[in-house]
């Protein structure tokens, strides 16, 4: 598509140059390769180097920048979030308190973040450091990964769901893809494995109107939104553990005091709306964080409208 595009282009005249940037999951050496350790949902990628590859397939000339995609996609909302109408006024001392530290979440299949600065000039640029959030320790031994995404989502409603059959009930699954017989047939829905609920699926129950599977997807919403409350509070304090990818005294310290943080992803659809960021909001406000910590979803930043059907910064969904 690219070479298509780059012929089209300059039979009319115009000089295209020979680069191309990238966004795609995982973490990138100085090599270009993925780190295996980052790219649990798309183990096709571990250990390869995208940017090579493309400019393979591209052919002589051709260069390739690669960056993680949440890192990208908070580039883009955050340039979005500066040329706001009320940055100047609303948000520009808080951003000058806190040394311009921007904390971007897009959570889809996984969890994907980035950390950013805004300079004096309204210039955005990544935060140098690790861009590495997904495994980052919240409650319980548990991940950012695991908790707060998609995959985390199912597992959750998946632990529910074993306990619902046990009590001779069947909630989530009812709604698998492929599961109108067995909503037809509750009986049948208890032959469905249970690898095959996932967050979309939780989703749907939430949304079904039913008070059960709506009741039992919000309780597994709420508590998205109490851990999203937690880890926002691990990196405003600078201070948590991680998982997988350590991270410094200097890491840490570069997201210590970030009061703004810009959320997409699947916390901009209905139940994110509607259940995980006010539970969020809710337990920063009891933790005494009201006014002084800032969650701001980017689909009501002016400068975004439009731009998330060019581009995905909206993050996964």
């Amino acid at each position: 598509m690219i070479r298509k595009r780059t012929r089209e282009v300059e039979k009319r005249g115009w000089i295209v140059l020979r680069a191309v940037g990238m966004g795609a999951p995982g973490l990138y050496g100085q090599d270009g390769r993925v780190d295996p350790r980052t790219v649990p949902n798309i183990p096709g990628l571990a250990g390869k180097k995208p940017a090579k590859i493309l400019e393979g397939l591209l052919g002589k000339g051709w260069k390739v920048y690669i960056n993680n995609d949440g890192v990208v996609q908070a580039v883009a909302s955050a340039d979005a979030f500066v040329r706001s109408p009320d940055y100047g006024k609303k948000w520009s001392k808080v951003l000058t308190e806190t040394g311009g530290r921007v904390i971007y979440f897009g959570p889809g299949t996984g969890f994907g973040a980035g950390k950013i600065r805004v300079l004096e000039n309204r210039r955005v640029e990544p935060l140098p450091g690790s861009q590495a959030f997904f495994d980052i320790i919240i409650r319980d031994g548990k991940t950012a990964e695991a908790l707060l995404g998609g995959y985390g989502f199912g597992k959750a409603a998946q632990d529910r769901e074993k306990k619902n059959r046990e009590q001779g009930k069947v909630v989530f699954s009812r709604f698998t893809d492929g599961s109108e017989d067995a909503r037809r047939s509750p009986d049948r829905s208890t032959h469905v494995p249970l690898d095959r609920i996932s967050g979309p699926v939780v989703a749907r129950a939430y949304l079904s109107g039913e008070k059960e599977p709506k009741n039992q997807a919000e309780r597994i919403l709420k508590q998205a939104g109490r851990d999203l409350a937690r880890l926002i509070l691990q990196l405003y304090r600078g201070k948590g553990r991680k998982a997988l990818l350590d991270w410094d005294t200097h890491d840490w310290r570069s997201v210590k005091g970030t009061r703004v943080f810009l959320v997409a992803g699947l916390l901009l659809k209905p139940e994110g709306k509607q259940v995980i960021l006010p539970a969020a909001r809710e337990a920063l406000k009891r933790s005494g964080y009201a006014g002084k910590i800032h969650i701001v979803e980017i689909d009501r930043l002016p400068a975004m409208k439009g731009r998330e059907k060019k581009v995905g910064v909206w993050g996964a969904s």
